[in-house]
């Protein structure tokens, strides 16, 4: 009896011994890796960025070149109009020379030249009726002489043929005088009514290609300031998305920093 109490005291010590040095652990349960930005979305958030950048390149590069030409259009537009203007007062000048011309030739030249025509007419029906004259008279003075028959003879013959030629000469200028008077002064005239219509016409289609010239330029340069004004916000417009990608680009990886240091 007393050894079956022994026996169940040493089971028990025992089993306290046991029971106080056996550490009980709680089970291990797998834990997730903190969160680390892909590296895909790093890279595609680069990719835009760079992507993005070379469009602000190019963009900014048209609105210098826009910019540019805009200017050499201005000294273009600049050089027609003192063209067009230099032109305008070319067809002006011609026209008031015109005008003068005709008046000119109405007033003084045409009369003068007339009269001059006449007074030639007239001498050549003075000299003609001078030779009848002086032939009448040599013919009346040797008529009753004769004695000097040989001298008459010749004389009278040279008062004919004086007489002749001062009619020949008078036959010229009335036909000269009727040419002028009828044919060459009307034509002198028309040719400076035409001059004078030409350089009316002259005039006013100077003016016209001023006025149409002046409607192109303004045309061009609004046309102009609509193109640089849209290239100016569509840089605007990159310049302001590169900047947002830039951000996001920062926060990504700055993110994947943070991630991992954790």
């Amino acid at each position: 009896m007393k050894l079956l109490r022994s026996l169940a005291f040493l089971s028990l010590f025992v089993f306290s011994a046991c029971s106080s040095t056996v550490r009980i652990e709680k089970p291990v349960v797998d834990q997730a890796p903190p969160p680390v930005a892909a590296k895909g979305d790093t890279d595609s958030v680069e990719d835009k960025v760079t992507q993005l950048n070379k469009e602000t390149r190019k963009k900014e590069r048209e609105l210098s070149y826009a910019s540019a030409s805009r200017g050499t259009s201005g000294l273009e537009r600049q050089l027609r109009t003192m063209t067009c203007e230099a032109e305008v007062h070319s067809a002006e000048l011609a026209l008031v020379k015109a005008q003068t011309d005709l008046e000119q030739h109405l007033k003084e030249t045409a009369p003068r030249e007339l009269e001059e025509h006449r007074m030639r007419l007239d001498q050549q029906t003075y000299r003609a009726e001078e030779a009848k004259d002086e032939l009448a008279e040599l013919e009346s003075m040797y008529e009753a002489d004769e004695f000097a028959k040989a001298t008459k003879e010749l004389v009278i013959k040279r008062g004919r043929r004086q007489m002749e030629m001062a009619d020949r000469g008078l036959a010229i200028a009335r036909r000269e005088f009727v040419e002028f008077e009828s044919h060459t002064m009307p034509q002198q005239e028309r040719e400076l009514r035409q001059k004078l219509a030409d350089a009316e016409r002259a005039r006013e289609k100077a003016r016209l290609e001023i006025d149409k010239m002046r409607l192109e330029q303004e045309l061009a340069a609004r046309q102009e300031d609509d193109r640089t004004n849209d290239l100016q916000e569509e840089a605007n417009e990159l310049r302001q998305k590169l900047e947002k990608a830039m951000r996001e680009a920062t926060g990504t990886k700055e993110k994947a920093i943070t991630e991992a240091a954790k």
